[in-house]
């Protein structure tokens, strides 16, 4: 990871720690409630299968990214561990987003954005595309999500369709 996206993602932690125990974070001086500009931070975050063969399995994912709302670029990759559901690893490896599929977002709360981010990405084992999924959906539940948003990585495709809440895993947009 380059040093660049280190600071981004302890940035983010800072932030989301001052969120978490009750300081308000600024829109330092940005000017414009709905930038074009946004980075990707997927942090220790936890999904478990919850159908099919994989029943039980949990998925971890770590990544950062930028990509830009209104053309849809996106440069955006990160980190995988697949573990069985006695905890024995299956594989791990790398995941790589190749497009946008769909945003929906739901504002802000300071700096941190959430939404509904649906990508295509692939999954790499040794160097080589394992899998290449079109439902890879990164949920930050920052701003005013809907009813029954949760936070975290599903990607249905695979039986990765719950989400698994705990301490210091999270997922946000941030302001660039």
């Amino acid at each position: 990871m380059s040093s660049t996206k280190r600071s981004r993602t302890a940035v983010a932690f800072a932030m989301l720690f001052a969120l978490e125990v009750g300081f308000t974070v600024g829109h330092g001086g940005i000017g414009t409630a709905a930038p074009n500009e946004r980075d990707l931070v997927v942090s220790r975050t936890l999904t478990k299968a919850s159908a099919g063969q994989l029943t039980g399995n949990r998925l971890t994912l770590y990544g950062t990214g930028s990509w830009n709302t209104s053309t849809g670029d996106i440069d955006a990759r990160g980190t995988f561990v697949h573990r069985h559901q006695d905890g024995s690893l299956f594989a791990q490896g790398e995941w790589v987003v190749t497009g946008v599929e769909s945003f929906h977002g739901y504002g802000f709360t300071g700096d941190l954005g959430g939404g509904k981010l649906v990508l295509s990405v692939d999954l790499v084992v040794g160097g080589e595309t394992e899998v290449h999924v079109d439902d890879f959906t990164v949920t930050s539940t920052f701003g005013h999500p809907p009813s029954g948003a949760v936070q975290g990585v599903t990607i249905p495709s695979l039986g990765f369709t719950q989400p698994v809440q705990a301490a210091h895993r999270f997922t946000a947009f941030l302001l660039v």
